[in-house]
């Protein structure tokens, strides 16, 4: 469903005011920093801001510093292991999530992302053994399905793969 122009204006207009919005919310934590630069909980929001703004160089320094001031802070590993996927440096992101699931065993998301960075890493087993995890936590998760489909397809069970992919399909994962 195309939004004609009218809509792909206002749609523009909503990503302006939200990109504004974020990057006045920067300024807010900069001089909440400036102003206490011990503040791990500043810094962790503005790494989460830098996040949703796609700049994952100042996320992952913003998230080192939250760590650094608080090193129990399982989200600042968490955040800071998606940033480092996304420079695309899988090992420090596979620390990342490891330290986050030593707090929280549970954490699914950690999870599935290290399935997807022990893959980028060309680790398949352990690609499988993360993503089933992740299944095993939320069952119904689709790019689980997807990362051990990928896996699989590397260590050349290629119906098992397929199955995989048939299953992500199934949960709406195109």
């Amino acid at each position: 469903m195309n939004p004609g122009p009218e809509g792909s204006h206002a749609m523009a207009r909503d990503v302006t005011e939200e990109v504004d919005r974020l990057k006045s919310t920067l300024a807010e934590l900069d001089r909440a920093i400036e102003a206490d630069p011990t503040d791990a909980g500043a810094y962790f929001r503005r790494g989460v801001i830098y996040g949703q703004l796609a700049d994952p160089e100042p996320a992952v320094r913003d998230f080192s510093s939250a760590i650094r001031l608080d090193g129990a802070n399982a989200e600042a590993f968490y955040n800071r292991g998606v940033a480092y996927a996304h420079l695309q440096q899988p090992i420090m992101a596979v620390d990342d999530f490891t330290a986050t699931l030593e707090f929280n065993p549970g954490h699914v998301d950690a999870r599935n992302n290290r399935a997807a960075a022990y893959l980028d890493l060309g680790q398949p087993r352990r690609a499988i053994q993360d993503a089933e995890e992740a299944m095993r936590l939320e069952e119904r998760l689709p790019s689980a399905y997807v990362i051990r489909a990928m896996a699989r397809t590397q260590l050349g069970q290629k119906d098992l793969a397929e199955q995989d992919m048939e299953k992500a399909r199934s949960l709406g994962q195109g």
